[in-house]
């Protein structure tokens, strides 16, 4: 579990920002401060300053000797960082940084492994690293722009690789993605792989596209969203598909005319959410199993009720990094 302690104080954060308070205060709502989250994340930073590990046992955050960096890791470090106002990553090497993205890319097939080494890949490591991408360039400073121009193949990994291997080996027949080649498609997947290629600024064919929405439109159920064909709603669910569909148009070919479909029940689902609130406080994965809430659907669960718009006390979410948008606008 060490091993996700970045993971989960995201997970944490990001909800209590996405909470709105009735008092008008500078730190977060919760039992720390922002620069005491500022300064736990930093001392996961590797030596190197070009990556970050999920806990301070992989190993101490003292010598981090033999530790290597982990995507997610990395991407949910600079999400928390961003959120307690650090928008130019004052103690990360950002050129190492780019520069050390570029190992985790297999050169053949353009995807993204979690870590360096050879290790498990799919369109939720690609998402890390396209999100890493965004998020350290817009913080460079006009010196590290122009040293990144005079070189950009030191810096920059294969963009088309990817988004290759996300269209090509990753969407199926039904137009939703998976994370293997011919495998069922999920809306996880499809969430990380839309989102990547929004960050990567890539457009869709048409019949992709069209795909993809017919997908995403049919897993609305009774109320909430599935993962796959025949599988039960699930609140984490509602905020995947609803903000793969807010991101999906925007990779719409000029050529394409296909709206209607995107008018989904939001209130319907926002009301399923709802039920999986539980008397512990946190939300579950299902309305009707309750004992068992979790830092990860809960915080999916306030950002799907971020984006049904049905809530006054909930801040608005930005789906391309999944951090409250206020800090999306000020970061960029």
């Amino acid at each position: 579990m060490d091993s996700q302690r970045m993971t989960i104080l995201y997970f944490l954060i990001t909800t209590g920002n996405l909470i709105k308070s009735d008092e008008d205060q500078d730190d977060l709502k919760l039992i720390v401060t922002k620069d005491q989250i500022k300064e736990w994340v930093y001392q996961q930073l590797l030596p190197s300053g070009d990556g970050f590990v999920g806990g301070p046992s992989l190993p101490r955050p003292l010598d981090h000797q033999g530790a290597v960096g982990h995507l997610a890791s990395m991407y949910t470090a600079l999400c928390l960082l961003i959120q307690c106002g650090d928008y130019q990553f004052e103690g990360i090497d950002k050129l190492a940084m780019l520069k050390s993205l570029r190992s985790y890319q297999n050169a053949d097939e353009g995807y993204f492994r979690f870590l360096q080494a050879e290790s498990e890949h799919d369109p939720r490591s690609c998402y890390c690293a396209a999100a890493i991408l965004y998020m350290v360039t817009k913080a460079l400073s006009k010196n590290e722009r122009e040293q990144v121009l005079a070189d950009p193949d030191a810096y920059a990994f294969d963009k088309e690789k990817l988004a290759a291997y996300l269209l090509d080996q990753c969407q199926g027949y039904t137009g939703g993605f998976s994370d293997q080649d011919s495998y069922e498609s999920h809306s996880g997947y499809t969430y990380c792989a839309l989102a990547a290629l929004k960050l990567l600024d890539v457009k869709m064919a048409a019949s992709d596209y069209e795909r993809t929405i017919e997908f995403l439109a049919m897993r609305q159920q009774e109320g909430g969203f599935q993962g796959r064909c025949n599988k039960l709603q699930d609140s984490c669910y509602s905020f995947w598909v609803k903000a793969s569909l807010r991101i999906v148009q925007s990779l719409k070919p000029d050529e394409v005319q296909f709206d209607e479909i995107l008018k989904l029940d939001e209130e319907i689902d926002c009301a399923f959410v709802k039920e999986c609130f539980t008397p512990h406080g946190g939300f579950a994965k299902y309305n009707f199993l309750k004992d068992h809430p979790d830092v990860l659907h809960t915080f999916y669960s306030v950002a799907a009720l971020s984006l049904g718009r049905q809530e006054a006390s909930i801040k608005e979410v930005e789906p391309l990094l999944a951090i409250p948008k206020e800090s999306f606008d000020a970061f960029i």
